[in-house]
């Protein structure tokens, strides 16, 4: 029984010692294995040389630079220093921007592993700030190190130009401002005004004195300044100008404008009267934004992108208004036809200026004439009124072409006189036999007791 349990005992204690034995051979040959893949990669591959950015620095008073530390580690394996041969910089729009000179100077190799050494990196980020970039150092024959950085926020924003005739020509305003989202004040140094590209006015530090207030001009953060800028422009109207703003610290903003035009002209008003559809009356102002005298030679009308021939009668053209003038124009034009669509009224200079109105001319007018073949003794005729006035009509006349006029009044349902308000319309059963007119003009005239007279041409249908 003893013996039994000894073979037992000795059994559990070589299963153990094969298991241990087992493991350890396993962990051995494991080894060997990854040893024997890394190994050849060594050979394949060179050692992985890089670098590490630790700091970056903007100054806020001068944009031209800014600076970086990097540091050459300890951690990879090659003895070989790295070398640094570009630093870029990656801005929010995908663009990667080279610095343009460095200090010390580039490629940049580190003297020992571990060393650290800062560089000023010559890259102007005036128009970047606020953005989230990425510094980038490459190095030679190695991986290299990309770093994430704020550029500071300063906004600087010219909020206003203002060029009134009314106040003078002689000058201009523009408004700056230093926004509070800023981290610096700025000193306003340099105004200039830009015409086609070329720059015809600038005032400096060295003529800053005909500036109000004065430059250079330090400008707080949360504040803003209105600067008083001499410059005739008279001559510069209605052109395209760009004011230029810059800082000591590199900021610069630009804001472009068109300048008032020599000319300014209005059409204050358009009369078509519905009683008189033979002329209309336009009045026109020589603005006083104006700064020379308007010489009128021509009024036109538009109607459905057509041009119409019209008469100036009171006063005769050409007509010089002068600066904060107006007159009224008389012209004649028969626009009854023309009701309730949209007449654009044009008034033009001999400087080439001109200014245009548009209005729905509303006058009295037959909208329909209907001949119904069936019935040969009458035809129908519907007359609207889309005026403000009251319009009574007293006389009604069927002209066929080539005879004489046909008083058809006493013949008319219903009966004439008849009133007809503003905004509405009637319908009228005239007598009149056609049958052997069939394919003739006929005129069907209105007149109303107010003196107005409408009227419109129809052809009878041939069945």
């Amino acid at each position: 029984m003893k013996l039994t349990r000894n073979m037992k005992a000795i059994s559990k204690l070589l299963f153990v010692l094969l298991l241990l034995t087992a493991l350890i051979v396993g962990a051995v040959l494991s080894y060997l294995w990854v040893i024997g893949y890394y190994v050849p990669l060594d050979r394949v591959y060179p050692e992985d040389i890089t670098v590490n950015i630790t700091d970056y620095a903007f100054d806020y008073q001068n944009t031209s630079y800014f600076n970086v530390t990097i540091q050459c580690p300890t951690s990879y394996k090659s003895e070989e220093t790295a070398n640094i041969t570009r630093i870029a910089v990656s801005t929010e729009d995908d663009v990667l921007h080279d610095v343009i000179g460095a200090n010390p100077s580039l490629p940049y190799k580190f003297q020992h592993k571990g060393e650290s050494q800062s560089f000023t990196c010559l890259w102007n980020w005036a128009n970047y700030t606020g953005e989230t970039i990425k510094i980038i150092a490459f190095v030679a024959d190695g991986s290299g190190a990309t770093f994430e950085a704020e550029i500071p926020l300063v906004q600087l924003e010219i909020t206003d130009v203002g060029f009134d005739p009314t106040i003078s020509v002689t000058h201009f305003n523009v408004t700056i401002l230093n926004y509070d989202v800023s981290v610096t004040y700025l000193n306003i140094t340099r105004i200039t005004v830009t015409m086609e590209n070329q720059t015809v006015r600038e005032w400096t530090v060295e003529n800053g004195a005909e500036v109000d207030p004065h430059l250079p001009y330090t400008l707080n953060k949360n504040s803003s300044e209105t600067f008083v800028c001499p410059w005739n422009w008279a001559g510069h109207g209605n052109k395209n100008v760009t004011i230029t703003v810059y800082t000591l610290q590199g900021f610069v903003r630009q804001y472009s404008q068109v300048t008032p035009a020599p000319i300014i002209l209005e059409i204050t008003d358009v009369d078509f009267h519905p009683l008189n559809t033979a002329s209309f009356n336009v009045s026109v102002k020589n603005s006083e934004f104006s700064i020379a005298d308007a010489n009128i030679t021509e009024i036109n009308v538009t109607v459905d992108g057509i041009s119409k021939i019209i008469n100036v009668t009171d006063p005769m053209l050409p007509k010089v208004l002068n600066r904060t003038q107006s007159v009224t124009f008389n012209c004649t034009w028969s626009w009854a036809e023309y009701s309730g669509k949209n007449v654009t009224v044009v008034v033009q200079t001999l400087e080439g200026y001109s200014a245009s109105y548009s209005v729905l001319p509303k006058a009295l007018t037959i909208t329909e004439v209907l001949f119904n073949p069936i019935d040969t003794d009458h035809f129908v005729v519907t007359v609207q009124n889309p005026t403000w006035l009251n319009f009574t009509i007293t006389t009604m006349n069927v002209t066929m072409e080539g005879m004489a006029s046909l008083n058809i009044t006493g013949y008319v349902v219903p009966s004439l006189p008849r009133m007809l308000t503003p905004d509405t319309n009637l319908t009228f059963m005239c007598e009149w036999y056609w049958a052997g007119d069939k394919g003739k003009n006929v005129t069907i005239t209105i007149v109303t007791s107010e003196g107005y007279i409408t009227s419109r041409t129809y052809k009878i249908p041939l069945s």
